[in-house]
């Protein structure tokens, strides 16, 4: 009544495809963590920019 259905693959190249798959999404994740990291960079450094700023148009001279 019911026909049947087999399917077959070969393990190493299924393998293969898994551990390319792996890479791209490590690679992905990778460049995420970097454009976080710049944009942290980024934040931190108008913030600390504003202060100094403020300091320098008052005549505060940087001694360090």
């Amino acid at each position: 009544m019911y026909g049947t259905t087999a399917v077959t693959i070969s393990l190493p190249e299924e393998l293969d495809r898994v551990e390319r798959s792996l890479l791209v999404s490590r690679s992905t994740l990778l460049i995420v963590a970097l454009q976080l990291a710049l944009l942290v960079t980024a934040v931190l450094a108008l913030r600390r920019q504003d202060p100094v700023s403020s300091l320098r148009s008052q005549g505060v001279v940087n001694r360090w």
